[in-house]
């Protein structure tokens, strides 16, 4: 009996509206990534979405909810 065969799954292709909320810096360099001196990582996500480069898109994501219906309260309403 020959195993059976994974099918491929489709490539991950982002929304247009999320990838325009991308911040120009990168996570990587948010928490310097190659940088020789140690330091403790800074914020990207789940902080005040005001004070961080992610934070608009930290907003976005909270208001989508997690299924029809989801009360998910707003970033600000979470910080305040």
């Amino acid at each position: 009996m020959e195993p059976k065969r994974r099918q491929a799954k489709p490539e991950f292709v982002s929304r247009p509206e999320v990838l325009s909320m991308l911040p120009d810096v990168s996570g990587n360099d948010i928490n310097g990534l190659g940088e020789s001196a140690q330091r403790r990582a800074t914020p990207v996500m789940w902080h005040d979405p005001d004070i961080i480069a992610h934070g608009r898109l930290q907003t976005w994501y909270r208001n989508q909810g997690s299924a029809p219906r989801a009360p998910i309260p707003s970033a600000k309403q979470h910080f305040d």
